[in-house]
């Protein structure tokens, strides 16, 4: 269902392997294990009892292998009301869904979710500076 622009995967790609090991690795993630569905990838999906889907990182605990968040990364071709409908389906996993929008995309995001009525429990902005990934909270 990405409606990603192909000049836009390797960088969508390259943002969901940044985002995995900056973002959610150490401190309060030491006992998590995070695997990445980049590019269409199968490394590990969440079974909704009709279908097994993939979001881009899914986090789980290390001893149980629980699920215990999600996380979903747009580009800009992708933020859209034609990509909030799997928001929807990971929002219903009953965990933390975090959406990862590039720079100035936030509010978009955010009023598409509230328009359709998704439960995207953290909002974050992200960009690269120097190569350096960038991440803001909204």
């Amino acid at each position: 269902m990405v409606n990603r622009q192909h000049v836009e995967q390797g960088l969508h790609d390259r943002a969901v392997k940044d985002i995995a090991r900056v973002r959610f690795a150490g401190g309060n993630w030491v006992n998590k294990v995070v695997y990445t569905n980049p590019n269409g990838e199968h490394n590990l999906g969440v079974n909704t009892g009709h279908t097994t889907l993939y979001p881009d990182l899914v986090i789980v605990q290390r001893s149980t292998r629980v699920l215990t968040e999600v996380v979903e990364v747009e580009t800009a071709s992708s933020v859209s009301e034609y990509e909030a409908p799997q928001w929807r389906d990971y929002s219903k996993f009953g965990v933390p869904l975090y959406l990862y929008v590039p720079l100035g995309w936030g509010e978009a995001a955010k009023r598409i979710s509230r328009n359709l009525k998704i439960g995207v429990s953290y909002f974050r902005e992200w960009s690269y500076d120097n190569g350096r990934l960038i991440v803001r909270e909204i």
